[in-house]
């Protein structure tokens, strides 16, 4: 498979992995912040119009530690590297936008705290697809693989969300 058509894949199956994972926090385990009235919100159901637009900037997001991952590793490394690579981008990363929340929304810490660590997950679950999907020979079986651990996540997630108070 091309270097590119490589990249398209594994960017793809890293932001269905981001998605998966912001599911997960945010329907279930983070459903009882959502379910609040906070001023500092939008109304639910704005919220939930808007989706799409927070699911386009994971794939900018995405895209650009994919960037930036091919750009620092160029043979593409292991599922060590990408996880170190995920570990450092989504620690600076998650730690700037709890400073940058905490800083002018009245939310509970707490809240902000549990938000930006879900996008250290996230963006750690990006470092490791990236280190999984990139350097072997064969990219069908792991891409596999990875798409139903995303399908389970989701699944997890549903069942969460209707199951937790």
């Amino acid at each position: 498979m091309a270097a590119k058509r490589r990249f398209i894949l594994a960017t793809l199956m890293a932001w269905l992995l981001f998605v998966m994972i912001d599911f997960l926090a945010h329907a279930s385990l983070l459903k009882s912040f959502w379910a609040k009235e906070f001023a500092a919100l939008k109304s639910k159901e704005e919220l939930f119009r808007l989706i799409p637009f927070g699911y386009l900037s994971f794939f900018l997001l995405v895209f650009l530690v994919g960037w930036l991952y091919t750009r620092l590793f160029k043979s593409s490394e292991s599922i060590k590297t990408g996880l170190s690579f995920g570990a450092v981008f989504g620690g600076l990363f998650s730690l700037s936008i709890f400073l940058s929340w905490y800083s002018f929304l009245n939310l509970p810490t707490l809240f902000l705290f549990l938000a930006s660590f879900v996008y250290f997950l996230e963006i750690l679950g990006v470092g490791f697809a990236y280190g999984y999907l990139l350097p072997p020979v064969s990219i069908k079986k792991r891409a596999w693989t990875l798409a139903i651990v995303i399908l389970l996540g989701f699944i997890l997630g549903i069942a969460l969300q209707n199951i937790l108070p």
